[in-house]
């Protein structure tokens, strides 16, 4: 029996392992997750603990003694941070799947918008930064406002929008940037933020999904906006805006030669209509809600997919996709001890509510919004018009409430 082996776990990754009883399973997580272990134990074969993830000696350790015993069919990197960890093994195994090169391309994003720049593809003007002397170099020749990132990073933490001189005195950036001997500074980009989702097989899209936030991911932080997504439904993704992204959705793929993993790509679309990359990443986006959106519109469930993928297993024939843009809205945190919170049954009169998940309590300590991660629970919601379904959304969001003491 072959072996499937998954770096961390994902719980909806985990769930949907569930079936594939033809295959020896492996997880393979670290102290700061080994808490998960016990909840996972009827899904994985085996499970091993190291004490960082990010070992190279370690991890190679373990391959060896599963390799010893089976052949390792597939290497899954099931978050963004260790990706590259995944195609590090891969290649030093010689598994099928991104290599170590690859998988930095979709990491390191000064590298990725370096290659995809050299492909055609319309990138933020940006560069890599080290320290406050070299961003001042980069302010001068940009101007404000500019946006500072991890050169790899995920979920919008430690992303900040710089818009003025003043900006550079917060205290959080400063901590920040001392803590990073490196970042991405690009320009701010003028235009509404979508997120396209896809499956790769061989090097093709075998699935795409395209998808729009109710507000950019940058303005979200610290509970500004609220977070959410608006999934369209096929009929609806023949439009010119939706085309143009996902034409530069497999222009990306191709440039940097990802052949079998699940994508997800955020780009912006300006006020003349035409996209501007943000990044990619080969991994499931936004898990669980993202996916949960795609599988209500599209019956394609994305973390099988993310699964399949890399066996070349993966097939739509069965999916039936309806007419019906599904959407979520997550709820925002504060920092504090909760004193009140919503509970799910004040959603329930909602119409076309497909899921409410709440999960945190009265007496949890919760921490404030520093990312699009971090959240006390979301809500989905289906309709059939994009503008009718983005008020219930933000009704929902509004609805919420939870106070701290």
């Amino acid at each position: 029996m072959d072996a499937l082996v998954f770096l961390m776990n994902n719980p909806s990754v985990s769930d949907a392992l569930r079936t594939y009883t033809d295959f020896y399973k492996v997880l393979i997580m670290d102290k700061n997750q080994c808490s998960d272990a016990a909840k996972v134990q009827d899904v994985f074969d085996e499970i091993r603990i190291v004490t960082d993830i990010q070992d190279k000696t370690q991890l190679e350790s373990v391959l060896v003694s599963i390799a010893a015993a089976r052949k390792v069919r597939a290497v899954y990197g099931t978050y963004e941070h260790v990706v590259e960890m995944a195609g590090y093994l891969r290649e030093t195994f010689s598994i099928p799947g991104m290599n170590h090169h690859q998988s930095l391309m979709v990491r390191n994003k000064p590298l990725m918008k370096q290659v995809l720049s050299a492909g055609g593809i319309r990138t933020a003007q940006g560069r890599k930064v080290s320290g406050l002397v070299d961003l001042g170099s980069f302010i001068t020749k940009y101007k404000f406002p500019l946006i500072l990132k991890p050169v790899a990073g995920a979920a919008t933490k430690n992303t900040h929008k710089i818009g003025k001189s003043m900006d550079l005195l917060n205290p959080r950036l400063m901590r920040d940037v001392w803590k990073s001997k490196e970042w991405l500074a690009e320009m701010y980009i003028e235009g509404e933020e979508y997120h396209c989702d896809t499956v790769v097989v061989d090097g093709h899209v075998r699935f795409v999904s395209v998808a729009k936030y109710l507000f950019n991911c940058i303005d979200t932080l610290d509970g500004q906006k609220p977070f959410g997504t608006i999934n369209f439904p096929s009929h609806y993704q023949a439009s010119d805006v939706q085309y143009e992204i996902k034409k530069m959705n497999e222009q990306a793929i191709r440039c940097l030669g990802i052949k079998n993993a699940v994508c997800h790509m955020e780009v912006f679309i300006d006020s003349g209509g035409q996209p501007i990359f943000g990044e990619i990443a080969a991994r499931i986006g936004g898990s669980p809600y993202i996916g949960e959106c795609i599988k209500n519109t599209h019956g394609i469930d994305i973390n099988q997919g993310f699964i399949d993928a890399e066996l070349g297993l993966f097939r739509q024939e069965d999916a039936v996709s309806r007419p019906m843009f599904t959407g979520m809205v997550a709820f925002p945190s504060k920092k504090g001890k909760i004193a009140h919170i919503s509970e799910i049954e004040e959603f329930a009169h909602i119409e076309g509510v497909k899921k409410v998940t709440i999960f945190n309590k009265k007496g949890d300590r919760i921490s404030r919004q520093k990312s699009t991660s971090i959240r006390l629970g979301y809500i989905i919601i289906e309709d059939r018009e994009y503008d009718r379904l983005r008020a219930k959304l933000l009704a929902a969001y509004d609805q919420f409430t939870v106070s701290v003491e």
